[in-house]
């Protein structure tokens, strides 16, 4: 049953959820230092390698939330970390070399609306009104921002080929979603994204370091600015481990429907921090694109969050 929001609940805990939308905003533009001196796969096995690091520990300095890993886990944990940690991120910052990050950051903003279709298709949840309403609006979001920045290029002049791939990114992360709720059937949050950061790491840090081996060894990661790395540091640590944190905090005392508000601020970051840090400029027809996909998530939800409010008022009778 969800938290519920109260006069009681601490200001920390707004602060965090506000904190971990800013995190996975700055992401966007984070990625694009971390690019400056390193590749793509290289990056992403740095971020996955630190994130490992950091929820192992956390996991271990809570043992009540350790569930054991059986072997019919295997193939569910294998599925997360192929999609959603190494899929995600390699195509996330693949496309960053291509599309400006505020509208990447508008781009992914999509991912609920995937993970809903995809929850209707592998775990047969109910296709309301409102998820088929979402799933619409959200295409002419997206249509919506491709169209208002045709033209710009993007920082390699392959704009097309980044918005492919982001979107990509998107899709690796809506498996990852509707798989992680089968793995939540039996393990922690915290237990099931740590195994899965594990699974991923098969296949990140094989992929880093093929394309280390390929792009000059060990005198590329040398000559690497220090930006680059302080950028990959900050996208393992701040922007994962630190962001889930804050992230499940959030889901206990306010529930994962109340949370999940805090998600939409996550592009408005993104394209303010893009503007300002990077001088993009987004343009009218991306912002109102951006509108359109953020308004597409809410009504794609609306259902869900609705029949979790009259469970929880039923349980309190």
């Amino acid at each position: 049953m969800e938290g519920r929001a109260s006069h009681s609940t601490p200001w920390s805990i707004y602060a965090g959820l506000l904190a971990t939308s800013l995190f996975w905003g700055a992401n966007f533009i984070i990625g694009k230092y971390a690019l400056i001196g390193l590749p793509p796969f290289t990056v992403a096995g740095g971020r996955v390698l630190l994130a490992v690091v950091g929820t192992l520990v956390w996991l271990w300095l809570n043992p009540g939330q350790r569930t054991p890993l059986r072997r019919q886990d295997l193939a569910v944990m294998a599925a997360l970390g192929a999609s959603g940690v190494f899929g995600f991120n390699a195509l996330y910052f693949m496309g960053l070399q291509y599309a400006p990050a505020g509208e990447g950051s508008l781009l992914v903003a999509i991912t609920p609306v995937i993970t809903a279709i995809l929850a209707a298709i592998l775990l047969g949840e109910a296709i309301t009104v409102g998820r088929v309403a979402g799933v619409g609006l959200s295409f002419v979001g997206v249509a919506i921002i491709v169209e208002a920045g045709a033209g710009s290029g993007g920082p390699a002049g392959n704009r097309e080929l980044g918005i492919a791939l982001l979107l990509s990114a998107s899709l690796c992360w809506g498996v990852y979603s509707a798989l992680m709720r089968i793995a939540l059937r039996r393990h922690s949050p915290l237990a099931a994204t740590a195994y899965a950061m594990v699974f991923g790491a098969l296949f990140a840090l094989p992929a880093a370091g093929w394309e280390v081996a390929t792009s000059g060894g060990m005198a590329m990661l040398r000559q690497a600015p220090t930006i680059s790395w302080l950028a990959v540091v900050y996208a393992g640590l701040a922007g994962t481990v630190l962001g889930f944190l804050f992230w499940n905090r959030g889901i206990a005392r306010l529930g994962a429907t109340r949370a999940s508000v805090f998600v939409n601020v996550v592009p408005v970051w993104a394209v303010l921090l893009g503007a300002l840090v990077l001088g993009e400029q987004v343009t009218i027809g991306q912002a109102v694109g951006g509108i359109v996909v953020v308004a597409s998530v809410m009504l794609a939800n609306a259902g869900s969050a609705r029949r979790k409010e009259v469970s929880e008022t039923r349980m309190a009778k």
